[in-house]
């Protein structure tokens, strides 16, 4: 059996917040999961859409919609609520470059 992917690492988007103040850096981190949750609500959003909406989002931050379609598949295969996502989600992965979840899921 393949073993699970790792999660793709999305892109910093708050550059430098470490300034000596320890609760700024817990700030930058938690808005870090704020936007990446965003990001991974507009990702889903584009399910069952035009492709052209996710090639906008891939357009404008491909290493982060890889890490949002990573969560959806992740979150959707351990619920099972949605398997049909989850494969919407590998298949994208796969034409951005990484069959990985693709090939789990047939292995």
């Amino acid at each position: 059996m393949t073993s699970k992917p790792v999660r793709p690492t999305p892109r910093e988007k708050v550059v430098d917040y470490d300034d000596g103040d320890p609760y700024s850096c817990i700030a930058a981190g938690r808005h870090e999961e704020d936007l990446q949750k965003a990001l991974q609500a507009q990702v889903e959003a584009c399910y069952e859409q035009p492709d052209s909406r996710l090639e906008v989002l891939v357009s404008q931050d491909r290493a982060s919609v890889k890490t949002a379609l990573f969560d959806i598949w992740e979150r959707e295969r351990r619920t099972r609520q949605r398997p049909q996502l989850a494969t919407w989600a590998a298949e994208q992965m796969a034409q951005l470059g990484d069959s990985s979840l693709r090939d789990y899921d047939l292995s």
